[in-house]
């Protein structure tokens, strides 16, 4: 059973959305650690963050299908609307009232186009937050790997390093 887990209720053609977020948590509580890697923590930090690294991409995988979910609802409320209600709605009126500021009037009042929009947005949102996340543990898997070698190329053997005992 996993602690770190987000539900986000699907819209229209789109299902719930679970994010798991337990690796992802577990390496980011972990990211003060990367400061002090030596030769006896490298390899458990390197697999703790890559491990949250695969987490987190397919956590975007998930998010980008149920991206293309919420624009298909979009496209087919739009459709709806400017098939059926914008010509009920313009029944009678002159044929000038047909323009975009009128749809755009029609689509900003319609509370299922708003609340795929409103999906779409937080979707987005989503997407933007784990990239971000994901750029944090590569830069510090990178940091570490220069740490690494600059510790190796020095000679030193990291937990007796303040004696001066070499490798």
């Amino acid at each position: 059973m996993s602690k770190n887990k987000l539900i986000i209720a699907g819209q229209g053609h789109a299902n719930d959305l679970v994010i798991v977020t337990d690796k992802t948590k577990l390496a980011e509580s972990r990211l003060h650690e990367a400061q002090y890697v030596n030769a006896g923590t490298y390899s458990e930090l390197e697999y703790t963050f890559n491990e949250a690294y695969r987490e987190l991409r397919n956590m975007i995988s998930n998010i980008q299908y149920e991206i293309t979910k919420a624009e298909k609802n979009i496209n087919e409320r739009k459709a709806d609307l400017i098939l059926d209600v914008i010509p009920n709605m313009l029944e009678g009126q002159p044929k000038s009232n047909n323009n975009s500021d009128f749809r755009n009037a029609v689509f900003a009042k319609d509370e299922d186009y708003q609340k795929y929009l409103d999906y779409l947005n937080k979707l987005k949102a989503l997407e933007s937050h784990f990239s971000g996340k994901i750029d944090v543990m590569t830069q510090t898997c990178r940091y570490m790997k220069k740490q690494m070698d600059l510790i190796i190329k020095a000679g030193y053997i990291p937990a007796a390093k303040n004696t001066g005992e070499k490798l």
